[in-house]
């Protein structure tokens, strides 16, 4: 009996580190540790060897000066008419969907507007070159916003814009364009606030003068037409200068005004040569693949590339939209 009762005072002597030991556990299972977010790297799919352009068909009918040209996965496709300062839909084959837009200065309404970008969000970004602005519009709601630029009564706190020219988004939702006139380019949030802005200024290397087409990749490189001095810049996401390449003339890789640009699924950039009438198509690092459209293209103006490796041209001399196919080899090809 007295060895019981020792054995309860031990017992009892210890609860309270069993009390500690209860209480540390159940804040260790409960607790919720904060882990590091893994943002998963995004790489193009590996670029099989180009063989080839076919020309399929032309739209025609609709417009007055097409311009800018945004194609959706499904194939539908939004254009850009500067000529008649509308929005036009339509769907895979070329037939009309629908229209939005006029002539005029509110929201909705656009002077020559000349680019257009799609985001994963079902919003249409609008480049109204002619009032100075980026317009938004939800696909859903058919509504729009000026999100940068003058709007119906004012300049919006954040920037003045001078006849922006081309409109990019990238996968995370930023807005690039370039501001044209003003000889910069800049990058956005979907509210227009500033995250970024290069200038190429002086007679140097770097110098931009009328910057026209931008592009961006999956891995947030940005390729930009530096149109008036005929070539093409390559930067990084954080705006640091990688490559230029181009210069004045009528070969390969070299351009007479290039005004816009469009990258297809495995990186491969496609350049509109719009004094060459013709398309030219590079690697990421700058290197020549192959050129078509000179035959066809009159006074091309924008480009656009779908998964399906259709390629859109707008031709605003001819009215009209071509469609090409690109030709890659196939994996199992030899």
């Amino acid at each position: 009996m007295r060895k019981n009762n020792s054995d309860f005072h031990e017992w009892i002597k210890n609860i309270p580190y069993l009390i500690c030991l209860i209480a540390l556990f159940f804040v260790i299972s409960c607790s919720k540790t904060e882990q590091p977010r893994i943002v998963p790297s995004v790489i193009p799919e590996e670029s099989p060897r180009l063989l080839g352009v076919n020309h399929l068909y032309s739209i025609k009918g609709y417009f007055s000066s097409p311009a800018g040209i945004a194609v959706e996965p499904d194939k539908t496709i939004y254009v850009a008419d500067a000529g008649m300062d509308i929005i036009y839909i339509l769907d895979g084959e070329g037939n009309m969907i629908d229209s939005t837009g006029r002539f005029g200065w509110r929201t909705g309404e656009f002077i020559k507007p000349m680019d257009l970008a799609l985001d994963n969000r079902l919003t249409l970004y609008i480049a109204d070159t002619g009032n100075d602005r980026i317009q938004k519009m939800n696909l859903v709601s058919k509504t729009f916003k000026v999100i940068l630029g003058k709007d119906d009564v004012k300049l919006t706190e954040s920037i003045n814009l001078s006849a922006p020219e081309s409109v990019a988004v990238d996968s995370s939702g930023s807005i690039y364009l370039t501001d044209t006139l003003n000889n910069r380019i800049l990058k956005v949030d979907t509210l227009g606030r500033l995250q970024m802005e290069i200038k190429g200024s002086g007679g140097n290397k770097h110098q931009l003068v009328n910057p026209q087409g931008i592009a961006v990749d999956r891995m947030g490189n940005i390729y930009l037409a530096n149109t008036d001095k005929h070539q093409i810049h390559k930067l990084d996401f954080s705006g640091t200068l990688l490559d230029i390449w181009g210069q004045e003339g009528t070969s390969e890789s070299q351009f007479q005004y290039p005004t816009d640009l469009a990258l297809d699924k495995f990186g491969n950039l496609y350049v509109l040569d719009q004094g060459n009438r013709r398309i030219q198509v590079f690697d990421s690092q700058g290197t020549f693949l192959i050129q078509f459209g000179k035959v066809i293209l009159t006074k091309p103006i924008g480009v656009a590339v779908d998964n399906g490796l259709r390629v859109y041209v707008t031709d605003s001399e001819s009215a009209s939209i071509e469609i090409f196919r690109i030709i890659y080899q196939q994996p199992d090809s030899k």
